[in-house]
């Protein structure tokens, strides 16, 4: 089940793209392997609720379909929500702990 999901993110990748102005962004890479990934992040008028998610680089399927998967986890929750989850729940929820550079990157997004 796992490799099926994880197969339909790296082909269809949810929130890949850029943001133009974002409210705040991070940066994660894995100097073992070069897995490279920015993440941009818009906050609605509250704040705090984000309300948008994009994420851009390269590196391998699992690397690209875990950033996948944590855009659509963080899509609508608070920042301040986000920020509280253990990093090995993002870890978990992209069905990788071997590839924890492409979700600590998105876990402490650091505002502008």
């Amino acid at each position: 089940m796992y490799r099926e999901v994880i197969l339909d993110h790296y082909k269809n990748p949810r929130g890949h793209g850029l943001l133009e102005h974002p409210d705040a962004e991070a940066e994660g890479e894995n100097p073992l392997c070069g897995d490279e990934v920015s993440i941009y992040v818009a906050f609605g008028d509250d704040g705090d609720t984000i309300d948008e998610v994009k994420f851009s680089g390269r590196g391998c399927a699992i690397s690209q379909a875990a950033t996948s998967m944590l855009t659509e986890m963080v899509k609508g929750r608070s920042a301040t929500e986000v920020a509280a989850l253990p990093r090995t729940s993002c870890s978990r929820r992209s069905a990788s702990r071997s590839h924890r550079c492409a979700s600590s990157a998105r876990c402490s997004a650091s505002r502008r």
